[in-house]
């Protein structure tokens, strides 16, 4: 099935909900991927990452994974 179809198929889908929640779980899905601009790096790219990384490692400036662990808990 073609991108096309699938897309008719969904929105006459979406067309038969009656559940305003479920609209608007489906709104709030399509912003965020619209505002979700992922793009995939280059070779270039990640190569300098790489090369930055194992400088990094060698100048000793890691984060543990526990120190890690413990900022994230405190973003909640």
């Amino acid at each position: 099935m073609d991108i096309q179809t699938r897309k008719i198929k969904v929105v006459q889908e979406f067309l038969t909900i009656e559940n305003e929640e479920t609209v608007s779980r489906f709104e709030r899905l399509l912003r965020k991927e619209r505002n979700s601009k992922f793009k995939p790096m280059g070779l270039l790219e990640l190569s300098q990452r790489i090369d930055q990384s194992m400088e990094d490692s060698k100048n000793n400036k890691l984060t543990e994974v526990d120190d890690l662990i413990s900022e994230i808990e405190q973003w909640r």
